[in-house]
């Protein structure tokens, strides 16, 4: 006859398996959130990348639009964009009169339906060298004219550049 003791603990076997409720709880909670996190990731990359991609060609299309000063040297071309903005600009360098170069991109501009909205000097230091500065807008997008004055010792006279994201055209507006 055996005896039982009830001190002893059940013998377990080698094919029982012990649950522990507690990870289970924290796994139901954690992988959702990850997956979800994952997603939302993924999804505002795409908006992020994707909406500035877009952009840059769009401008760069636009820019290609807007011939240059007849006669006028490329000195320099850029086009980039980041998470909110995109831009493209050129360099350029030329002999013709500031006026004539302001006129030509006011018409070039114009043709292609973007309104002027302001002009300016552009001082160094609190001195004037001649530089202006002059902005135009189509939309959200903004194209400016800046005319380097006595400053072309960069080897440019002026530079033409295309920009979303960067001027807020639309507060100029109103």
């Amino acid at each position: 006859m055996s005896v039982v003791n009830d001190h002893e603990e059940p013998k377990k076997t080698s094919n029982s398996v012990r649950v522990n409720w507690a990870v289970v709880g924290w796994a139901v909670i954690i992988i959702p959130i990850v997956i979800f996190s994952i997603y939302l990731a993924i999804n505002l990359g795409n908006l992020f990348f994707r909406v500035p991609a877009e952009k840059q060609v769009d401008l760069e299309n636009e820019f290609k639009t807007i011939a240059p000063l007849q006669g006028a040297k490329l000195v320099s071309y850029e086009a980039g964009n980041k998470s909110v903005q995109a831009s493209a600009s050129a360099r350029y360098a030329t002999d013709v009169d500031t006026e004539d170069i302001f006129k030509h991109y006011d018409e070039q501009l114009n043709q292609h339906g973007w309104r002027l909205m302001e002009k300016k000097p552009i001082t160094v230091g609190g001195i004037d060298l001649g530089g202006k500065l002059v902005l135009y807008c189509k939309g959200e997008n903004a194209a400016e004219i800046y005319y380097a004055g006595r400053q072309k010792t960069e080897g440019w006279t002026y530079e033409f550049s295309m920009s979303w994201g960067i001027r807020n055209c639309e507060d100029v507006q109103k």
